[in-house]
């Protein structure tokens, strides 16, 4: 699911082994502006924690589960979609 507040979005929140994960997304459909993981910089990620803090605050049961975060980087060349993920980004 997504989830989003006024400090910002995380784009996937998932379930996984007894884990929580939140997932950043990212596309791009050429290399102009680098590949697409290269978007999550640290003020990036500063801003995902902090929505994440707010999820977990708001959905108590989950306070005491282990966290991630991952990174979705999706490249798009000649109708072609490649997926590379990144467990654990940051």
């Amino acid at each position: 699911m997504n989830f989003t507040t006024k400090f910002g979005e995380i784009d996937l929140i998932c379930l996984y082994n007894n884990s929580i994960i939140f997932v950043e997304v990212k596309v791009r459909r050429n290399k102009k502006f680098g590949v697409p993981q290269s978007s999550v910089d640290k003020s990036k990620q500063k801003k995902i924690k902090k929505i994440a803090k707010f999820y977990l605050y708001n959905n108590s049961d989950y306070l005491n589960t282990k966290i991630r975060f991952d990174v979705i980087a999706i490249t798009i060349q000649n109708n072609k979609a490649y997926l590379k993920h990144f467990i654990n980004a940051f």
